[in-house]
């Protein structure tokens, strides 16, 4: 699991959620526009619940891994299927940036 800060936002998600919302923020900010995304969250009741988060080119998002990991992990935090950026039916295919992993700033497939 990860926590994520968002402004003055903490939020605990799972591994694979939050990397993935990190890539879909490279292709909104390389597209110079905002989207509005919904993930799943950690209560502070140990539930999961949902969390809508503004994503554009002034958000700022830094992540630590966090104990409690679980072997349900992905099933109580799949990752959600983004909005497509870029005006089409999928997202924008953008040549990856200098210095970031392979597969950063390209289509983003829903697992």
């Amino acid at each position: 699991m990860k926590q994520l800060s968002i402004g003055q936002d903490t939020l605990v998600t799972g591994s694979a959620v939050a990397d993935a919302l990190l890539e879909y923020a490279q292709i909104v900010i390389r597209n110079g526009t905002s989207a509005t995304v919904t993930i799943p969250i950690l209560a502070t009741n140990g539930m999961v619940d949902q969390r809508s988060i503004l994503i554009g080119p002034a958000t700022q998002i830094e992540t630590q891994d966090v104990d409690g990991v679980t072997d349900d992990e992905l099933n109580r935090f799949p990752v959600p299927a983004f909005t497509p950026i870029g005006g089409k039916g999928t997202p924008a295919d953008l040549e990856p940036l200098p210095g970031m992993p392979e597969g950063l700033g390209g289509p983003r497939h829903a697992h």
